[in-house]
């Protein structure tokens, strides 16, 4: 009986450090070694906006008007967008705005990635603070100057938006609470390991040209925030709202992340040495435990589970179960274990894939979602 219960005990201890030990090390951190962000309401200093945007036709627009408006707009900001190798309208919807004094636009026959337009737009900016936004997305309004008042701390090199999702308004999923709670932890203590690319603020003399061989700007520009000793935190009164978490992250989007996670590991492993020991290995912890938590899950499970099966008494076998069929019956618990369960073997498969058939590929195709954040089949 003791050894039943020991082996339950380090069961249910494995499973829930690999769940919950980083976020639990984050919100301790937060309490007892606080590093207070030195905030200015009202920052208003001009800033390059940048936008890439490809085949944007059903969105282009609404972006852009709800950026300069005039409740919005910072005097003496710019705005640069920068269109290449649009196939649908979007450079007939951005035709409007060609006369905008404030507006700079860069339309190309010629295919340009996200990454070689941020490149450029920042060559072509001239404010020293950038923000980066892409199309899709809805923010709420004033989340640009919420996103400035934290560049009154000298520290401060990158300031990421809050990601919330679009069907549930006032809070994030239970997934994107969990990494919202993370970020905000984290920044109360010294910088945030994440950033949403699609709406984010930094210095430009902390921004770093993006090399090519990878698939997601924001980690590269995580890494090159900390390894300048920059603090990199997240605006909680800047929302930015997304579809919902679980329609975003289907097969090819959890691929995709985790080929941009490998890929940047292989590439750039030179530049993630240059960070600090401690931060390096709490942005290994933070970003590549996802990686190795179906690995983790299966190796705790199939040391655990037979040993418990064979040696618990019937009374505990039988609780056991009828509290697992009991759980089941809860509409909720089902959606939290079949969602938990299709992105964990979505990830395993993934490395598996990155590995062993060499899907390295830094390309994606777009997902397809209408105004409504509804997906387009």
């Amino acid at each position: 009986m003791n050894d039943t219960l020991f082996y339950i005990l380090i069961f249910s201890g494995g499973l829930s450090l690999v769940l919950f030990g980083y976020p639990l090390f984050t919100w301790g951190r937060s309490l007892f070694d606080k590093k207070e962000i030195r905030k200015r309401e009202g920052f208003t200093e001009a800033l390059s906006i940048i936008i890439s945007a490809y085949n944007e036709e059903d969105f282009i627009r609404a972006k852009v008007l709800s950026i300069i408006d005039p409740e919005e707009w910072i005097p003496g900001s710019e705005l640069i967008v920068v269109s290449g190798g649009s196939t649908d309208n979007t450079h007939a919807e951005l035709a409007e705005f060609q006369d905008h004094p404030d507006i700079r636009l860069v339309l190309s026959k010629k295919r340009i990635s996200k990454i070689e337009a941020i490149n450029m737009a920042v060559d072509l900016s001239k404010h020293d603070i950038l923000v980066f936004s892409d199309v899709r997305q809805r923010m709420e309004k004033g989340s640009i100057r919420k996103l400035l008042q934290n560049f009154e701390d000298p520290e401060v090199g990158t300031v990421t938006t809050s990601l919330l999702d679009t069907k549930h308004r006032n809070r994030p999923s239970i997934y994107r609470w969990i990494f919202y709670f993370m970020a905000l932890c984290e920044s109360k203590s010294s910088s945030c390991l994440n950033i949403y690319g699609a709406l984010y603020a930094q210095r430009k003399s902390v921004f770093r040209k993006i090399p090519n061989d990878i698939i997601f700007d924001d980690l590269y520009v995580v890494v090159s925030t900390l390894s300048q000793k920059k603090r990199l935190v997240q605006e909680k009164e800047a929302i930015l709202y997304d579809v919902d978490f679980e329609l975003y992250y289907q097969n090819e989007r959890i691929s995709r992340l985790a080929r941009g996670l490998l890929l940047m590991l292989h590439h750039h492993w030179a530049l993630l040495k240059k960070l600090p020991r401690p931060t390096l290995l709490r942005f290994l912890l933070y970003k590549y435990l996802k990686l190795l938590m179906p690995f983790l899950l299966i190796i705790i499970g199939a040391i655990s589970i037979p040993y418990f099966i064979q040696h618990a008494p019937p009374y505990i076998l039988m609780g056991s179960l009828l509290t697992v069929l009991t759980a089941f019956c809860f509409k909720h618990f089902r959606s939290f274990v079949y969602l938990f369960s299709r992105i964990n073997f979505f990830f395993m498969t993934a490395t598996l894939s990155y590995f062993f058939r060499l899907d390295r590929a830094n390309t994606w195709d777009k997902l397809k979602v209408d105004s409504k954040g509804q997906k387009i089949s």
